[in-house]
């Protein structure tokens, strides 16, 4: 099962006892709770959710609009209690949001599944973050490292083998990383990489 950071915001304090009763049950926990729309954005906005589940019917806003709000600023999944009606108007108008709908009644099962579903989602997401951030790394590397290589073809009119090989062993004679080397070669334009 996987778990994560959950915002329950509901506007009867008992429901939302029940519900994070409900929810603990699951092996989940709620690690905040709110009873108003402003009170969840400004938690929102200082800590790090990965699910936000709320009922539409809060005392300062509805929650469709909470959500929006939270959802241009962070990037939490939201589950959103709803009539029917509601639901229908949120998949029609809302669709660059994540925002899923449960019509109400909610069914422990339904809740659940829903639950797990957008934690697993949630788990892949950082996964391809993660990824995609590796990747970002290993092409600015690559950018850089092929900016000082022509530096060096230029200024020493080396070959572009030799090239990488100067930035290679003075990275290895160094201990200092490679992309560090390189971005001292483009900086001095080629005439400091060999005081290392």
């Amino acid at each position: 099962m996987v778990s994560g950071e959950v915002l329950l915001v509901m506007r009867n304090g008992n429901v939302c006892m029940q519900v994070e009763k409900l929810i603990n049950s699951f092996k989940h926990r709620i690690t905040a709770v709110s009873h108003s729309a402003g009170n969840a954005i400004r938690i929102a906005g200082i800590k790090k959710f990965d699910i936000i589940l709320c009922s539409n019917n809060l005392p300062d806003m509805t929650g469709l609009d909470m959500a929006i709000d939270i959802s241009s600023k962070t990037d939490a999944s939201i589950l959103l209690i709803t009539t029917s009606e509601e639901k229908m108007y949120v998949e029609n108008n809302c669709t660059e949001y994540d925002i899923t709908c449960l019509v109400k009644p909610v069914s422990k099962v339904v809740l659940q599944h829903t639950l797990e579903i957008a934690m697993k989602y949630r788990q892949r997401l950082y996964g391809v973050v993660r990824e995609r951030d590796r990747l970002q790394r290993t092409l600015d590397r690559r950018s850089i490292v092929a900016k000082a290589k022509a530096v060096l073809i230029e200024q020493n009119k080396m070959s572009e083998p030799e090239a990488y090989r100067v930035i290679q062993k003075t990275s290895m004679d160094s201990g200092i990383p490679i992309k560090e080397i390189a971005q001292t070669i483009i900086d001095t334009k080629g005439k400091e990489f060999y005081r290392y």
